[in-house]
């Protein structure tokens, strides 16, 4: 009886942060005319429960070619939105060059602040390989009805693709592996839950074809295969996509961490989920270049 009143209320608070942000951000899709999506948050919970409000958030994530940011800040502006730190051109250039989404966009209601994170890239700042065209990712959005407004979010399969590299980034930048709990079972049952979910209209090779295309086979075999030794191959359809995702650059990446700089881990992935304390871990393998990038990107982050 605990864990479901626990989970009501859960769901509950939910629900009315949820709301509260679409009701501001209605006004703010109405007026974009270029192409967007939103990303994870309520349209993941959707594809993962069939409903809103399963899975919580702090914000609500944008995704745009980089050469619609201007008129997305300008958009938001004009809707009573700021941008959470002071607008200074060399941070735009950090965010531009090294990051894949420039700082947050907030509006007071009441005693409390609605986000809004604008990404340009699916990939991590430094990213040295083929990067995805934008708008030409955008290109079969759907639409979603949430709260009451009308989204434009990804379709499947993309959506799959861009929950791989966000998780992949956070189980292996050595920032967010320094600064906070970023490898977690959470992360993992998202990955889980939106393919099982979905299940009965998930083909296999269409998903494996698109992964090839953008280039992304090794992250996606990456996360799958920790999400299949989670589960401990309990899914037969998660086992089949693991077979077949299955590349050699992907296998290489299992045991070692960094978006660049590559390092062997000492620990095992049971014993990194869920570890808050993994700068201790990791510390003594980093160089002093390594450490630097670190308290740069405290500054910004």
């Amino acid at each position: 009886m605990k864990g479901m009143e626990r989970n009501n209320s859960e769901f509950a608070k939910n629900y009315y942060w949820g709301k509260l942000r679409y009701d501001e951000l209605r006004v703010v899709l109405e007026q974009i005319d270029f192409p967007y999506v939103i990303l994870k948050g309520e349209v993941l919970s959707v594809y993962m429960n069939n409903q809103v409000a399963t899975r919580g958030s702090n914000d609500v994530d944008i995704l745009v070619d980089k050469s619609n940011i201007g008129a997305l800040t300008k958009i938001l502006k004009n809707s009573g939105f700021e941008s959470s730190k002071e607008e200074k051109r060399e941070d735009l250039i950090y965010y531009l060059t090294f990051a894949h989404q420039i700082a947050p966009y907030r509006k007071r209601k009441g005693s409390n602040d609605i986000y809004v994170d604008i990404n340009f890239d699916l990939f991590w700042g430094g990213y040295q390989g083929r990067r995805i065209d934008i708008n030409s990712f955008l290109e079969d959005a759907i639409t979603m009805n949430i709260y009451g407004v009308n989204v434009k979010t990804l379709p499947l399969y993309k959506t799959l693709i861009a929950l791989i590299l966000h998780h992949y980034k956070d189980f292996n930048s050595i920032f967010l592996l320094a600064s906070s709990k970023s490898i977690t079972e959470k992360k993992i049952m998202e990955i889980y839950c939106l393919i099982v979910n979905n299940i009965e209209r998930f083909v296999i090779s269409e998903f494996i074809e698109l992964c090839g295309r953008y280039g992304v086979q090794q992250y996606a075999y990456y996360m799958l295969y920790y999400v299949n030794e989670f589960c401990r191959h309990s899914n037969r359809v998660i086992c089949e996509i693991v077979e077949k995702v299955w590349c050699a650059e992907g296998e290489a990446l299992l045991n070692v961490y960094g978006l660049e700089k590559k390092h062997t881990w000492k620990i095992d992935f049971f014993q990194r989920l869920n570890n808050d304390n993994l700068f201790e871990e990791i510390r003594a393998d980093l160089s002093p270049d390594e450490l630097r990038q670190i308290s740069t990107c405290s500054e910004f982050y």
